[in-house]
C-alpha cells in the first residue's frame, strides 16, 4: 500500500464501549489512505483489548498507551507528535464519521491547497451509528467549497475537533496543535490560527455524529460554561496577536467586551471609534473602521439569534452597513458592503437559482420579440439616467455592457457624472451621452434638462453597477406599448455579486400604498415622461432619490396607474435596503402627506428602511367592542380582564353578545361584571343556534358607535394601545377596515399577519405557524403595514357605516371564512390594512362547545357542520376567482402551498418571462422520463417553433410528486389547456373536479402511456399500484375533456370511460438526439446490448438463458439494471443517469446489436415502441419479442423461448455487415416518422380546444 497521507489520532480514557465503534466507522471510510493511531491515556478499562482486535484486522491501525494519564490536552498532543502524515484529523473515541468523511474533507483539501483546513456539517446524538440521524447543526455557510470562517468564528465555535482535517504544515505554520494554556477551547484557537493563514474548505452534507454523555467534555462544557474563562482568554489572545487583521483583532476585543458587558456587539463596535473611546482604541479603529463594521456586519449576519449572549439582528447589521453607505460614495462603500453576506436566507437563494435555471431564453426568441413589436402601436424610446461620481467608474462598466447588450434598440443612457468621461470610446456610442454634473446639487437640474431634450417616451434611473436583464428593456417597451393604463411601473429584482451569482431576489406585491410608505419595496421606477415631468422629475434627496421620486409620481398619477412587471429583471449591485437613508427616506414620506394635505408625523419601524406614520386625527370616535359567545369562561373572562385594564382609549364600549349560555358560573361571573362596569359593558342575549355571523348582525345592528371591533371570544389583548393603534388607520378616509397582528399567546408565534387569497389551505396567513412576532418577513414584510385584498382576521375594526351599507355579514358563509367574506364585499369601500403596530394574543378556538348529547348525535352533527362548511367555501371559492387568479398582495413567483414564503421553483412558466400573446398556453403536470417524452419534450419543441408556452409543475422525485392545487392552475393566467399526465390518485381526482367547476373553460387533458390498471407482479412498480387503480382511473379520466394515449390498445382500454380518444405516438425531439452517434465493431467480440430500468426484471428473466449461451461469442453490455444472477456473464454493468444525458450515455456503449424483450401480457401489449426508437435512431439492429407496439418496425421479432432468442441472435453475430444494415434500415424508419420536430403542428392540435 501506499504511504499514507492521512493520520488520524483517536484519543481515549475509559472509552472501550466506544472505540469498537469507532474504529469501525473508520474501517467504512470510502477513503483508505489513512492510519490510526489510538491514543490510551491510561485507560483502566479494556481499551487495550479493543485496540488489539482492530490491530489483528487492519495493518493501519496502531496502539500508543501512556504510562500515566497526561490529561486531555496532553494526550492529544503527544499524539500529534506521534504521527507525520500531511493531513491530520483528531477524533475522539465517542464521536463517529460517516462513511464519506476522509473523502469529502480530504479531497477537498486536494482540490483546494491554499486551504488549511476542512470541515463537515454535523448533528448531535445521545447514541450511535443506529441511532436515528438528527437535523443538521447550524453552521454559517449554506454551500460547499472554500469558506472563510474566521469572523463567524470570533462569535461562536461550530466546527467540532472531531469533524475538521487540517494541514500539517500550516499547523505548524501558526505554533502546532493545542496549546496547554487553553483546556476547554483548544480547538477552537486551532481553527481561528488555522483561518489566519488560510481559508477552510466545507462540505454541506450531515456526515458526523457529535454524541452527548455524561462523561465527555462537550456534555460537561455545555452543563456547567466551564469555557467561559477559556472564551474570554482567547479572545485576548486574539487582540494581541498580529496574526490576524487590525478588524478582526478589533472585532475579537468587542466581542469580549459584548460577552462581559451584555452590550449590543453593533454599540461596542460603533462605541471603539468615537471621541470617548479609550485613545488606543480609537487609534486602532481609525485605520480599519470600515473593515471592522464589514467583519461585524458579516459575523452578525451569520450568527444572529444562534450565538450565547449576541442579542444583536441582522436589522442592527444592516443599520451599522446603512450608517457608512451614508458617510461614503462609489465603489468603496459598495464593494465593502458587497463583501457582507446574503441578507436572504441561503435556502431562498439557492431556490432562486434552480428558479434562474428554469427561466430560460432561446436563440430563437429574439424572432418572437419582433414578431410581437409589429403589433405595437409604437415602439417606446427608453432613457436611462445613471448617476455616477468617479469612485463609480468601475460598477458603471457593469451597466455599460448590460445595456449595449440589450436586443431592443431604442434607449439612450444618460451618465452624470462631476468629472469629464475617462473613456473616449464611451462617447463614441451614438446610444450614450455623458454629462457634467459638478456637484450632487447639479443633479436634478442637469437629469431633467436631459430628459426634456430627449423626449423619450419612458424614463428611469438606475444605480451604477446595475445589470439589465438579456430581455429587460423588450419587457418594459411592451409593458408601456400595449398598457395604455399604465404612467409607471416597476419589476421584480435582485442582487448581483460575484460576477454573474444573482442572489437576494425581492418578488415584490402589486402597488400596495399603505406598505410603500412603510417601505420602499419598490425600488427604480419606469415612468413615462409626462409622468416623470408631472411629478416634478429627479430628487434632491441623496439618500432616498428613488423613493422620493416613487411617492411622487404615486402622488400625480394615483397607484392603479403603477403597474407591475413579477419578473426580475434587475439586477443591483448591493442590497437595496443600503441605497437608503433612513432620514431621507422619512422626509420623503413626510413630503408625501404633506402633498396629499394629510397630517401625520412619520416614526422610524422597527427595522433599518422601515418607518411608521402617526395620523393626526381631530377627533375621537366612538368604538364599541363586539363579542359573541357561549359558555367558554376559561377564554371570556382573561378577554374582558385584558379589554378593562389595559385599553388606554377613553371612548370604547364592550357588547358581550349571549349565544345561549347554560354555565351556571358564566352565567354568575356575568352578572357580577355587568354591575361592576356598567358605564364599560352592555348585555345582549341572543337565543337560537350558534351562527357568529347572525350574532355580530343583531349586535351592530343595536350599536350607536362610530367605529366597531368585531371580536372573537378567544383573543387577548396585550398592550393598552392596541385599539388606538387601529384606530390610527381605521379613521383614515380611504380605510374600510383594519385589522392587529395576532399571536400565539406565550410563544409568541404569528397567527395571523394580513391574508392571502390561495395561500394554503384557500385563504392564508404568510409566515404563520412557526415564525414569531420578531420575524422580519419577506421584504420586512411582516413589520410594516400592508394593504390586504381580504382580512380573515379574529379582530377587525371598522365604520359602523360600512358595515350597514354593504348589508353586513352573510349569515349562509357563518362556517367558512365569515370575516374574509365580509371584507371581500367591504373592499368596494376602501382600503384593508393589516398593521403588525397593534397586537393581540388568539388562541384559535372560538367554537362554541358541544350540548351534552349522545356520542352518535354528536357525529352526525359533525358531518353535518363539515358538509355546509365545505359548501359555504366552494360559495366563497367561485367569488373569490379573481383574487385566485391574482392577489395583488402576493407576487405570482411565490409559491402558494406553504406558509413560509418561497419561491415557487416547482412551477417553470414560460410566458411570465416571454409573455408572447398571440402564441396558445399549455399548462402539463407531466411525471418521470416517460412525461419528458408525452409532455415536456412536445412543449419545449413548440417553444423553439415559436408556437406555444409551456408552464410546467417538475419534481425532483416521482415518488415525491407535488399535486397542483386549483389556486396553482387558475394563477397561470391566459392557459388554454392543462394536461395531466398519469394523474389517477385522489387528490387528482379532487383537482379534477375542482378544475370542472371553477375553471371550466380551461380544456382538461388526460395523457396516459401505460395500462396503470395491469401492472405486471414482477415490476417494481407493482405494490405502488392500489387495488383500486381502475376505478380511481376512470374517475379521472372521466372528469377530463379530452385523454391522450400512445397507442391503439389504450385507446380501447378507455373506449367506454371519455367519448374524445386521440392516439399520438411517442417522438424523438431531434435537439435532444439529433446530436449523438454510435459506433459499431469497436471492440474484438461485437456489442450487445439492453438499456432499461428496475420495472423490468421480468423481461430479462425471458433472455437469461440466451445470454449465459451466448456470452462467451459477444460481449453483452447493460444499462440501467442488472439481475444478480445475469451479472457474471455481462461484460459491462453501466449506471443509470438523468434524463438529460440519456442520449449521449446511451450512444456511448456503441452497440453492434440491441435486444428488447418484453413479457406478454396486458401491460406489455399496449406499450409504444419508444426502445425501438432510442435503438433505432443510433441506428442499432434489433432483436425483440414478438409483441403488438414492435410489429410495425424493421427489426427481428422472435417468440419468448431460449431456442429463438439464441437463434436471432446468432444470426445477427455470423453477419454483421448484413446486421448493420438491418440497423440503417431501422433509423431510416425512424426518421421517416418519428422526430418531433417534424409534428409539432399535429401534437399542439390535439392537446389544444
Amino acid at each position: 500500500m501506499a504511504e499514507h497521507r492521512i493520520d488520524i489520532i483517536i484519543p481515549c480514557y475509559n472509552y472501550a464501549h466506544f472505540l469498537d465503534e469507532c474504529l469501525a466507522a473508520i474501517a467504512a471510510q470510502t477513503r483508505g489512505d489513512y492510519q490510526v493511531l489510538v491514543m490510551d491515556n491510561a485507560s483502566t478499562d479494556d481499551t487495550p483489548e479493543v485496540a488489539a482486535r482492530w490491530m489483528a484486522q487492519d495493518s493501519r491501525i496502531r496502539y500508543h498507551r501512556n504510562d500515566t494519564n497526561l490529561g486531555a490536552v496532553g494526550n492529544m498532543k503527544r499524539g500529534y507528535e506521534l504521527t507525520a502524515a500531511e493531513y491530520v484529523v483528531i477524533l475522539p473515541a465517542d464521536d463517529l464519521w460517516g462513511p464519506t468523511f476522509l473523502e469529502a474533507t480530504c479531497n477537498g483539501l486536494d482540490a483546494y491547497p491554499e486551504c488549511s483546513y476542512a470541515y463537515t456539517g454535523w448533528h448531535t446524538t445521545h447514541g450511535g451509528r443506529d441511532a436515528p440521524e438528527q437535523p443538521m447543526t447550524w453552521i454559517p455557510h449554506d454551500r460547499s467549497g472554500v469558506v472563510e470562517d474566521m469572523a463567524s468564528l470570533i462569535i461562536q465555535n461550530y466546527i467540532p475537533l472531531s469533524f475538521g482535517v487540517f494541514r500539517r504544515s500550516m499547523c505548524e505554520k501558526v505554533g502546532g496543535a493545542y496549546p496547554l494554556f487553553l483546556p476547554m477551547l483548544g480547538d477552537l484557537y486551532l481553527w481561528m490560527r488555522l483561518a489566519a493563514v488560510g481559508p477552510a474548505y466545507y462540505v454541506n452534507e450531515n456526515i458526523c455524529r457529535l454524541r452527548m454523555h455524561g462523561a465527555n467534555e462537550s456534555f460537561a462544557l455545555h452543563a456547567t460554561g466551564r469555557s467561559a474563562f477559556d472564551h474570554i482568554h482567547l479572545l485576548d489572545l486574539v487582540f494581541q496577536s498580529d496574526q490576524w487583521p487590525m478588524s478582526l483583532r478589533l472585532l475579537a476585543k468587542a466581542r469580549q467586551m459584548q460577552l462581559l458587558t451584555g452590550a449590543k456587539l453593533t454599540d461596542i463596535v460603533n462605541s471603539l471609534g468615537s471621541k470617548e473611546a479609550i485613545p488606543i482604541f480609537k487609534e486602532y479603529v481609525d485605520g480599519a473602521r470600515d473593515d471592522l463594521i464589514v467583519v461585524t456586519a458579516m459575523a452578525i449576519r451569520a450568527c444572529s439569534g444562534r450565538a450565547a449572549g449576541l442579542s444583536d439582528t441582522l436589522h442592527d447589521a444592516n443599520a451599522m452597513l446603512a450608517r457608512m453607505a451614508a458617510e461614503k460614495t462609489g465603489t468603496q462603500a459598495l464593494n465593502l458592503l458587497g463583501q457582507t453576506p446574503d441578507s436572504q436566507s441561503g435556502a431562498m437563494n439557492r431556490d432562486y437559482e434552480s428558479f434562474l435555471n428554469a427561466r430560460n431564453y432561446l436563440e430563437t426568441d429574439h424572432t418572437l420579440l419582433q414578431r410581437v413589436m409589429r403589433h405595437w402601436p409604437q415602439e417606446p424610446r427608453i432613457h436611462l439616467l445613471v448617476h455616477a461620481v468617479a469612485a463609480d467608474y468601475g460598477l458603471l462598466a457593469d451597466t455599460l455592457d448590460s445595456v449595449a447588450q440589450q436586443p431592443y434598440p431604442l434607449w439612450t443612457l444618460t451618465v452624470l457624472a462631476p468629472t469629464p468621461c475617462p473613456d473616449p470610446a464611451i462617447e463614441d456610442v451614438a446610444n450614450i451621452e455623458w454629462r457634467i454634473a459638478p456637484t450632487h446639487r447639479d443633479v436634478k437640474a442637469i437629469s431633467d434638462a436631459a430628459v426634456a431634450e430627449n423626449g423619450c417616451d419612458v424614463v428611469a434611473l438606475l444605480p451604477p453597477g446595475s445589470r439589465l436583464d438579456p430581455f429587460c428593456l423588450w419587457r418594459i417597451a411592451h409593458e408601456f406599448a400595449t398598457n395604455t393604463s399604465i404612467g409607471a411601473c416597476y419589476c421584480d429584482d435582485d442582487v448581483s455579486r460575484h460576477g454573474d451569482d444573482r442572489v437576494e431576489p425581492r418578488f415584490k406585491p402589486d402597488m400596495l400604498p399603505d406598505m410603500l410608505t412603510a417601505t420602499d419595496y419598490v425600488g427604480p421606477l419606469w415612468m413615462r415622461r409626462t409622468a416623470y415631468a408631472a411629478a416634478g422629475g429627479c430628487s434632491e434627496l441623496p439618500g432616498a432619490h428613488f423613493y422620493d421620486l416613487t411617492l411622487r409620481v404615486l402622488d400625480q398619477i394615483g397607484a392603479p396607474a403603477i403597474g407591475h412587471i413579477p419578473d426580475p429583471l434587475l439586477s443591483l449591485p448591493v442590497s437595496p435596503h443600503v441605497l437608503i437613508s433612513d432620514g431621507d427616506a422619512m422626509a420623503a414620506v413626510q413630503a408625501h402627506l404633506a402633498r396629499r394635505e394629510v397630517s401625520g408625523r412619520v416614526r422610524p419601524g422597527h427595522l433599518h428602511a422601515t418607518w411608521r406614520i402617526e395620523y393626526q386625527h381631530s377627533t375621537t370616535p366612538s368604538v364599541d367592542i363586539i363579542i359573541p359567545f357561549r359558555n367558554h369562561l376559561e377564554y371570556l373572562s382573561p378577554l374582558l380582564e385584558s379589554l378593562l385594564d389595559k385599553t388606554d382609549y377613553a371612548e370604547a364600549r364592550i357588547t358581550l353578545v349571549n349565544n345561549a349560555s347554560d354555565d351556571p358560573d358564566m352565567l354568575a361571573w356575568l352578572a357580577t361584571q355587568i354591575a361592576t362596569h356598567p358605564d364599560r359593558l352592555r348585555r345582549m342575549d341572543i337565543d337560537g343556534e350558534w351562527n357568529i355571523c347572525r350574532l355580530f348582525n343583531t349586535a351592530v345592528s343595536a350599536s350607536e358607535a362610530e367605529f366597531v371591533v368585531l371580536m372573537h371570544n378567544d383573543v387577548q389583548v396585550l398592550n393598552g394601545n392596541w385599539l388606538s393603534r387601529l384606530l390610527n388607520h381605521g379613521q383614515r378616509p380611504e380605510v374600510a377596515a383594519v385589522a392587529p397582528r395576532l399571536v400565539t399567546p406565550g410563544s409568541q408565534a404569528l397567527d395571523f399577519t394580513g391574508s392571502v387569497v390561495g395561500l394554503a389551505p384557500f385563504i392564508g396567513s404568510p409566515d404563520t405557524g412557526e415564525r414569531t412576532m420578531l420575524h422580519p418577513g419577506y421584504l420586512g414584510r411582516q413589520q410594516t403595514d400592508v394593504n390586504c385584498s381580504v382580512l380573515d382576521s379574529a379582530v377587525l375594526l371598522l365604520r359602523r357605516s360600512h358595515f350597514n351599507a354593504i348589508g353586513g355579514m352573510d349569515e349562509s358563509q357563518h362556517l367558512s371564512y365569515p370575516t374574509a367574506e365580509l371584507t371581500l364585499r367591504l373592499a368596494a369601500h376602501g382600503r384593508l390594512v393589516w398593521t403588525p403596530w397593534s397586537t393581540v394574543a388568539h388562541y384559535d378556538d372560538d367554537a362554541p362547545p358541544r350540548e351534552a348529547i349522545a356520542i352518535v348525535e354528536h357525529e352526525v352533527e359533525q358531518a353535518s357542520n363539515e358538509l355546509a362548511r365545505l359548501k359555504q367555501e366552494r360559495q366563497l371559492i367561485t367569488r373569490c376567482l379573481p383574487l385566485i387568479r391574482h392577489d395583488p398582495a402576493w407576487n405570482p413567483n411565490l409559491l402558494l402551498g406553504h406558509q413560509d414564503t418561497r419561491i415557487d421553483t416547482g412551477c417553470a412558466v414560460g410566458w411570465r418571462h416571454l409573455p408572447m400573446t398571440d402564441m396558445p398556453r399549455i399548462i402539463a403536470d407531466p411525471v418521470s422520463g416517460a412525461g419528458e417524452y408525452r409532455v415536456t419534450g412536445p412543449l419545449r419543441a413548440a417553444r423553439r417553433a415559436g408556437k406555444a408556452l409551456g408552464a410546467f409543475f417538475s419534481y425532483p422525485d416521482s415518488r415525491k410528486r407535488r399535486i397542483p392545487t386549483l389556486a396553482d392552475l387558475v394563477r397561470l393566467d391566459g392557459a388554454r389547456s392543462f394536461i395531466l399526465h398519469h394523474g389517477f390518485s385522489n387528490q387528482h381526482i379532487q383537482l379534477l373536479q375542482q378544475l370542472q367547476t371553477y375553471a371550466p373553460e380551461l380544456l382538461r387533458v388526460a395523457s396516459m402511456d401505460d395500462l396503470a390498471t395491469a401492472v405486471p407482479e414482477k415490476s417494481n412498480l407493482f405494490d405502488h399500484w392500489s387495488r383500486d387503480t381502475r376505478s380511481r382511473v376512470r374517475n379521472a379520466i372521466g372528469l377530463c375533456d379530452r385523454l391522450i394515449v400512445s397507442t391503439e390498445p389504450l385507446a380501447e382500454f378507455a373506449r367506454h370511460m371519455i367519448d374524445d380518444i386521440r392516439v399520438v405516438p411517442n417522438r424523438l425531439e431531434w435537439a435532444r438526439w439529433g446530436h449523438v452517434a454510435s459506433q459499431r465493431r469497436v471492440s474484438t467480440k461485437p456489442r450487445i446490448g439492453w438499456a432499461g430500468a428496475m420495472q423490468h426484471a421480468g423481461d430479462l428473466a425471458l433472455i437469461r438463458d440466451a445470454i449465459i449461451e451466448t456470452h462467451q461469442e459477444a460481449d453483452w453490455v447493460f444499462f440501467g439494471m442488472c439481475p444478480e444472477d445475469i451479472k457474471p456473464y455481462v461484460r459491462e454493468v453501466h449506471d443509470w443517469v438523468n434524463f438529460d444525458d440519456y442520449p449521449e450515455k446511451l450512444a456511448s456503449l456503441n452497440l453492434d446489436l440491441a435486444v428488447a424483450p418484453l413479457e406478454i401480457n396486458a401491460f406489455n401489449e399496449a406499450k409504444s415502441n419508444l426502445r425501438l426508437l432510442d435503438y433505432g435512431l443510433l441506428g442499432w439492429p434489433v432483436v425483440c419479442t414478438d409483441v403488438e407496439p414492435y410489429r410495425s418496425a424493421p427489426v427481428t421479432r422472435v417468440n419468448n423461448s431460449t431456442r429463438e432468442w439464441v437463434d436471432a441472435i446468432r444470426a445477427h453475430l455470423n453477419d454483421l455487415d448484413a446486421t448493420a444494415k438491418a440497423g440503417d434500415r431501422l433509423r431510416d424508419w425512424v426518421l421517416a416518422d418519428y422526430i418531433l420536430e417534424h409534428h409539432v403542428d399535429d401534437w399542439l392540435a390535439q392537446h389544444l380546444p
